[in-house]
């Protein structure tokens, strides 16, 4: 039997976000963005790249220059 779970997650789709301080400087590069895609970690290979468990929700961050890169939630903060 299917069931309709919603999910709901810190960030929604096109919320503008921020990269807080401390995080590597990876995702420094962008520093701040809209969200455009939400998904989680769900395989061990994807968790190394990340560097994260599985089970982490990786937000896509697109900055105001069409940039984009995928960013543990724990990295972003709501912009002010």
């Amino acid at each position: 039997m299917a069931t309709n779970q919603t999910v709901s997650y810190k960030f929604d789709w096109g919320e503008p976000v921020k990269i807080i301080g401390g995080s590597p400087q990876k995702y420094l590069d962008i520093a701040q963005g809209s969200v455009c895609g939400i998904r989680k970690i769900e395989t061990e290979v994807v968790s190394k790249d990340f560097n994260e468990p599985i089970g982490t929700v990786l937000y896509l961050v697109e900055a105001s220059n069409g940039e984009a890169i995928e960013i543990p939630e724990k990295y972003l903060s709501a912009f002010d």
